[in-house]
């Protein structure tokens, strides 16, 4: 029967012409040439047929057993290609917590959603967050320090392991206002001395500008 199956995938696969493909795979990728194609399909079923061991890399269900699910789910893998259909919604900063929002993808492979940022001073990729529900599209996060200039992306990951990211979105610190009376005194103002970092952390990247801010009267004003 698993005979019969196989050759009647590897018709629907060659007569596709779609080939699933990103930069690295877990799941599904038998040969292991960054590629998923009709030749994963092959290996994974004659796999299957001439072994009792369990292979972790063709369990794409993740039922810890290589069988005929695992392969029509490689199929339909293949079959319908792996495309990015999130994007942000919302981004929102009070200066203290962050709200994120993003659309929900279609993706009937989507294995989780992971919200990525990084800012102009630190490149640095960090992870905020992560989830494998495929409904949960925003998250609050407390107690966040933003720079003047961020960038947040999202990475959509499916069954096999492969990540599209989306563009980078550039996210600005809210504009706060403020009223200087004609006496030059401020009358009024939505800044809050907590809005603001210690002098102290910004001499890790700009320590001489620091040391001479540190020695002027303007670190007394």
């Amino acid at each position: 029967m698993l005979n019969v199956i196989k050759n009647y995938f590897i018709t629907m696969s060659l007569s596709s012409l779609l080939i699933c493909q990103c930069d690295s795979y877990e799941f599904g990728d038998a040969n292991s040439d960054n590629n998923i194609d009709v030749v994963d399909i092959i290996l994974s079923v004659d796999y299957i047929l001439s072994s009792d061991e369990f292979n972790p890399l063709i369990d794409l269900n993740s039922d810890n057993m290589n069988n005929i699910f695992d392969i029509i789910i490689l199929v339909e893998r293949i079959l319908s290609p792996f495309e990015m259909d999130v994007q942000f919604i919302d981004i929102n900063f009070n200066y203290s917590d962050l709200f994120v929002s993003w659309s929900k993808t279609e993706d009937a492979s989507f294995s989780k959603y992971n919200i990525y940022y990084s800012n102009f001073i630190n490149n640095e990729e960090i992870l905020l967050y992560t989830t494998d529900n495929i409904i949960d599209t925003s998250i609050v996060l407390n107690n966040i320090i933003l720079n003047e200039q961020n960038y947040f992306y999202i990475g959509l990951r499916d069954i096999t392991g492969c990540e599209l990211k989306t563009q980078q979105t550039i996210y600005d610190l809210p504009f706060k206002h403020y009223l200087v009376g004609d006496n030059g005194q401020v009358e009024y103002t939505e800044f809050n001395i907590n809005d603001f970092k210690p002098s102290s952390e910004c001499m890790g990247c700009h320590e001489d500008h620091y040391n001479e801010w540190f020695s002027s009267n303007h670190s007394y004003a």
